[in-house]
């Protein structure tokens, strides 16, 4: 798998620097290819929404002749794309939001030149450093990158953020450093074939949710909690549960409990509020509507019925 780290910081051995180091290291150690690439000093002027590449097909096509042109080659080439960047007024540092601007010509949407993107099947993730709690000061860029995505039909892998508390040392503390190696091998499992489909299988990362979703399902799941497991961004996780099951991921939660229900009111002889707890309900009676609406029947009726059919089957 080949990465590319942009690092959008003017302080080239700063806090963000600190932080891709055993991010890259772990890549490194996995035999991943990183390319990294600052974005200080060089020239990256300001998108002129001029929409002449949009007239260019099947390449970048940008009319300005600066080092974008370069990083867009170097970017094509990559699977994953990490966009690595200190905070700055709840958005990167001016050379990044440049960049990204300018990555406009990637997608083919609105000129004349067939519909297409150009780094389609790449993958997309963000380290971002930020004075605040971290989903406060870089939950914006976050969101921005995620809708950037979806947009582009990309996919999203999420964000590693630490707060920066005191200064560098913040950025080496063992669970700074460890949440960094953490989130590379995260990408690796998410992305290692993300721009080779014959081998990233059917199912992309959901995949990779689906057995922790079956094995902890009993427990509070959200849609955001399994998200940031995973490092992922929550819309992105949602869009692809539905597009790769057919059902939300709040319906496949609650489709296991009740199949499970079904297990224990046939086989068990424990009550319905022992049921409810085992299956993570706090109320019976929520639990009893619940399982009326997805099975058409009460958990007491529900039983009888099995039981019923269990002696039919039993004296003939």
């Amino acid at each position: 798998m080949r990465v590319c780290v942009l690092m959008g910081s003017p302080r080239l051995e700063g806090n963000t620097a600190e932080l891709c180091k055993p991010f890259m290291d772990e890549l490194e150690l996995h035999k991943c290819g990183v390319e990294y690439i600052t974005l200080h000093g060089k020239s990256i002027a300001p998108c002129l929404a001029c929409y002449a590449c949009q007239d260019v097909p099947g390449e970048y096509g940008c009319v300005q002749r600066d080092d974008m042109q370069g990083i867009v080659e170097r970017i094509l080439k990559a699977d994953v794309l990490v966009f690595a960047t200190p905070i700055y007024i709840w958005q990167s540092t001016p050379p990044m939001k440049a960049l990204m601007d300018r990555l406009y010509g990637l997608n083919k949407y609105y000129g004349s030149a067939p519909r297409e993107v150009l780094n389609e099947g790449q993958s997309y993730a963000l380290i971002a450093t930020c004075g605040y709690d971290v989903t406060y000061g870089a939950g914006l860029l976050d969101e921005g990158i995620g809708r950037w995505c979806k947009h582009s039909g990309l996919s999203y892998l999420g964000m590693y953020a630490v707060r920066d508390r005191d200064d560098l040392a913040s950025f080496r503390t063992e669970d700074a450093v460890s949440g960094a190696r953490e989130f590379a091998r995260k990408l690796i499992r998410l992305a290692g074939g993300a721009r080779h489909p014959e081998t990233a299988g059917s199912l992309g990362v959901v995949a990779q949710v689906l057995p922790y979703i079956n094995e902890k399902y009993r427990e509070k799941l959200t849609l955001k909690t399994v998200a940031d497991h995973f490092f992922i961004n929550p819309a992105y996780l949602g869009q692809q549960f539905k597009l790769k099951t057919g059902h939300s991921f709040k319906d496949h939660i609650t489709g296991l409990k009740m199949e499970k229900a079904k297990a224990l009111l046939s086989d068990t002889n424990k009550s319905i509020l022992e049921i409810a707890g085992e299956l993570g309900f706090d109320n019976a009676n929520y639990f009893s509507g619940r399982f009326s609406r997805r099975t058409g029947t009460t958990p007491t009726e529900y039983r009888q019925l099995t039981t019923n059919n269990e002696q039919r089957t039993t004296n003939n």
